[in-house]
């Protein structure tokens, strides 16, 4: 696999692991940049998202394309409509995961 950094908007880099850059890779890598809070995400592709340390509080597994592209459309809106519908899997603490978008400043969208 090809590892990529992914800039992000406060200086810090995701790493990114066989993603080619998209607009849901985009959106991942602004909240990666904008907390302090270590996450991983593995898209449907298995590619994988890491922001963080070897053990993250919490891992975003999308297990469906429909979740990805629902997450670009309505952003945390559609993040948390497809983890109620089953297309997404949050393991670990979930309260981190919204600190983790509330820090980053993406709260309307993930636009």
């Amino acid at each position: 696999m090809n590892d990529h950094r992914v800039p992000t908007s406060h200086g810090a880099a995701a790493d990114v692991k066989s993603v080619s850059p998209n607009a849901l890779t985009r959106k991942l890598a602004a909240v990666a940049g904008g907390t302090e809070i270590p996450f991983r995400v593995v898209l449907t592709d298995g590619a994988v998202i890491d922001n963080g340390g070897a053990s993250p509080p919490f891992v975003v597994t999308f297990r469906t394309r429909h979740a990805e592209r629902r997450t670009v459309a309505l952003g945390y809106v559609g993040l948390l409509e497809s983890y109620f519908a089953g297309g997404i899997d949050i393991d670990g603490e979930i309260a981190l995961a919204f600190r983790a978008g509330f820090d980053s400043g993406v709260t309307q969208s993930l636009a």
